[in-house]
């Protein structure tokens, strides 16, 4: 399995961005990936990003669903953090879902992210044959797609920061704004790995609020909206190291 995670984080423009969630996805053995995300920050007006490698006239047909506010993909987006297999989709969505195999979309899974204000994107994995059933895939496929879909999430964050003149942070390189402190990596990196709050309090011989206190911290820090994301972000920012 090859992420080509740090393509998508050193992504400088929406093209590259593009294009290396394109290696990315098929990494991970997806034929096809949709793309979208709302990206506003106080006193600006919001910007929407829509990217995907799908077969010609799909974009045009989800377009129109987003217009006409029928998009389940962006419903789903706004309405949880959780992902959700295409065959939730199916029963929520049929119509939706049976224009996708008309389009050779068969099987997928997508993969919401909410950033800090009213930030949000989904990123949706695509397999174009039968038999591949997301909710069958190992779980570390799926924990891949989660964690990319942060990625791409923050480099898009990032880019139109920078196109609108604001400060931008080199992907992989901390700056001042995001400096944890020794204790707060140490929580992160043992969250990264798998361990409950509970779980950690226990190693680290402290409280379980302690872990909570910290845990927030980092959150504020790197401007992330759940521990999730914090993890994902410390882990592509290099702040701490993958399990």
């Amino acid at each position: 399995m090859d992420l080509h995670a740090g393509e998508v984080l050193a992504a400088a423009t929406i093209t590259t961005l593009q294009q290396s969630l394109t290696r990315s996805v098929r990494g991970l053995g997806y034929r096809y990936f949709m793309y979208r995300g709302c990206f506003a920050r106080p006193g600006a007006a919001g910007r929407d990003v829509y990217l995907d490698d799908c077969p010609p006239g799909w974009r045009d047909y989800c377009t129109r669903q987003i217009q006409e506010r029928r998009d389940p993909l962006q419903a789903q987006a706004f309405q949880g953090s959780k992902p959700m297999p295409w065959a939730r989709l199916a029963a929520l969505a049929p119509e939706f879902y049976a224009r996708a195999r008309d389009f050779g979309l068969v099987a997928g899974t997508s993969h919401p992210v909410h950033g800090p204000g009213a930030q949000w994107s989904s990123l949706t994995f695509v397999c174009d044959r039968l038999g591949h059933d997301p909710a069958l895939t190992p779980s570390i496929t799926l924990g891949g797609c989660q964690l990319l879909a942060t990625y791409a999430h923050d480099a898009v964050a990032r880019i139109i920061g920078r196109e609108r003149g604001g400060r931008s942070i080199r992907a992989g390189a901390p700056g001042a704004r995001f400096a944890l402190n020794e204790r707060e990596r140490e929580i992160l990196g043992l969250a990264a790995a798998g361990h409950t709050n509970a779980g950690i309090a226990g190693m680290l011989s402290i409280s379980d609020r302690t872990v909570v206190f910290h845990l927030r911290n980092a959150r504020e820090k790197l401007g992330a909206a759940n521990c999730v994301h914090a993890v994902s972000k410390a882990l592509s920012l290099g702040l701490i190291a993958s399990a």
